[in-house]
């Protein structure tokens, strides 16, 4: 397993992530870094993909933005040996899917509609640990939360050194406990304090002794997570997986048809569900109907296509056909509500990217 101290701040190849880590107050398409260092990042995003690619090479991941408005986000992040931490907030629903290349953490403090994990509520008391290799799926409303990644072989070692157990082997979902809530509320005062101090004065980042006792409180952090004694969270209730199961199957038919015209009697039957279930089952689940669901994923779709077209050079009236919008004026009409802007002018904020990337400075 690689160890992250390794890949200093590495920047995704999307425009989220841009070279140069001197370059505070930076204007890019969709992104506003703030601040940059060789060991702490923070940015502003109006985008949600370049939030997603924000996050670091070791999660592999894409959002989909589900409610409607104009996305804002924020992402900071600061490594410290074998490990390192992001903090993240959003101001829309999303769907997260994704990969991590180590353990990873994800620590809910506030989502105003839920947060699911693989089909797990999460709360600030029972944070989600995910093994190398993992793939995730998160639901969340408007949300603030922690990620935490870490070195394998580096969390054992404290594990068995300092904290004195010795990490089990797992694969997936490790069936996590819920944390004291007085214990939970205290950490999550002291990560709070860390990420405001570090946007007060950047530069603590720079001071090893400094990023050494950050180490020491992120690694016992998770052993205290692992250790927490199990109260029946990491338990799907029965109501719920059949909800899962049934989203799921629509969601199945909808990637392996993405192209194509799909009816809610579709999705119903093969998903194994009456209409009502179905709705039931997106309503507990993602907080959206069936029908909603289907047009938010396409948009998003639509939206990466146009993002894309600076370079392909392909007519919007085209992307819109491939993903089902044959009307032209409707289309743009959906798209606005969604995003908070016209198709036109993200296709312009791509152009615009293209050739900040592809300019000398560059």
């Amino acid at each position: 397993m690689a160890d992250v101290s390794d890949t200093r701040v590495e920047r995704s190849s999307t425009a989220a992530c841009v070279a140069g880590r001197d370059r505070e107050g930076h204007q890019e398409s969709g992104v506003h870094i703030t601040q940059s260092s060789i060991f702490y990042y923070r940015a502003q995003f109006d985008d949600v993909d370049e939030q997603a690619a924000s996050a670091g090479s070791a999660f592999t991941q894409r959002y989909d933005q589900i409610s409607c408005g104009g996305f804002h986000g924020e992402m900071a992040r600061i490594e410290v040996p074998d490990a390192y931490v992001l903090k993240e907030n959003a101001n829309q629903r999303m769907i997260q899917v994704g990969q991590t290349s180590g353990i990873a953490i994800f620590w809910i403090w506030r989502a105003d509609w839920g947060f699911r994990c693989n089909g797990r509520a999460l709360d600030v008391t029972t944070p989600l640990i995910l093994s190398c290799g993992s793939v995730y799926e998160a639901v969340s409303g408007p949300l603030d939360d922690i990620a935490m990644h870490i070195s394998e072989d580096a969390l054992r070692s404290w594990c068995d050194t300092v904290e004195g157990f010795e990490l089990p082997n797992f694969t997936g979902l490790l069936p996590t406990g819920v944390l004291p809530a007085t214990y939970a509320a205290r950490m999550q005062r002291r990560f709070g304090e860390i990420f405001e101090r570090l946007e007060r004065e950047p530069a603590l980042s720079e001071q090893s002794d400094w990023r050494a006792d950050l180490r020491d409180l992120l690694f016992h952090f998770a052993a205290s997570a692992v250790a927490a004694p199990c109260l029946g969270c990491e338990r799907v209730g029965r109501r719920e997986r059949n909800f899962l199961r049934v989203v799921n199957r629509a969601r199945d038919f909808i990637e392996a048809n993405k192209h194509q015209r799909i009816s809610i009697e579709d999705l119903s039957r093969y998903a194994g569900a009456s209409r009502r279930n179905l709705h039931y089952a997106f309503a507990n689940l993602l907080g959206v109907t069936p029908s909603s669901y289907l047009r938010a994923v396409r948009l998003n779709a639509a939206r990466r296509d146009i993002k894309r077209r600076a370079v392909e050079g392909e007519l919007l009236a085209d992307i819109a056909a491939r993903w089902g919008f044959f009307h032209l004026s409707y289309f743009a009409a959906d798209y606005r509500r969604h995003f908070g802007e016209l198709p036109s002018e993200t296709a312009h904020i791509g152009h615009q990217g293209q050739l900040e990337q592809h300019s000398p400075a560059h």
